[in-house]
């Protein structure tokens, strides 16, 4: 299976790079990532191609030592949110469903469409909603 996956011939399941990986100690993220790369990082590398064009990627890979909180969130327009900051070493992911967040992060302000992204959260920062509709978001804070 692994010459397979390595020369391209073979695509392989996320279920069975999970067994890999734990075969060798290993999360599926070190698996596909730089390992000069810090281990908290936005990864977008392809994970499963199906035979129809279907594809899996894994998008972000967050160390965590302690818990992963998810929250949803809608801000209807003109809302904002202001957070402090984390302890260092926190990250929060953000997933954008519908709408348009603006992240204002470290004197920046960010537009996030649907999609994700991921940042350290040691800083305060905001979540605004800039547009005229509603955005609407999942919040994963990871420690």
């Amino acid at each position: 299976m692994i010459g397979g996956v390595e020369s391209g011939s073979t695509s392989v399941s996320t279920a069975t790079l999970d067994r890999i990986g734990a075969a060798l100690n290993v999360t599926l993220a070190e698996l596909v990532s730089d390992p000069a790369l810090p281990r908290s990082q936005i990864l977008n590398k392809p994970g499963w191609a199906g035979r129809h064009g279907g594809q899996g990627i894994l998008l972000s890979s967050v160390e965590a030592r302690r818990e992963v909180e998810t929250w949803e969130w809608r801000l209807a327009p003109g809302d904002r949110y202001d957070a402090g900051a984390d302890p260092p070493g926190w990250h929060v992911l953000l997933v954008v469903v519908s709408g348009c967040l603006t992240l204002e992060y470290a004197g920046e302000a960010k537009r996030i469409e649907p999609g994700s992204h991921l940042f350290d959260s040691a800083v305060p920062h905001a979540f605004v909603n800039r547009d005229i509709s509603e955005v609407r978001f999942f919040r994963s804070t990871i420690c």
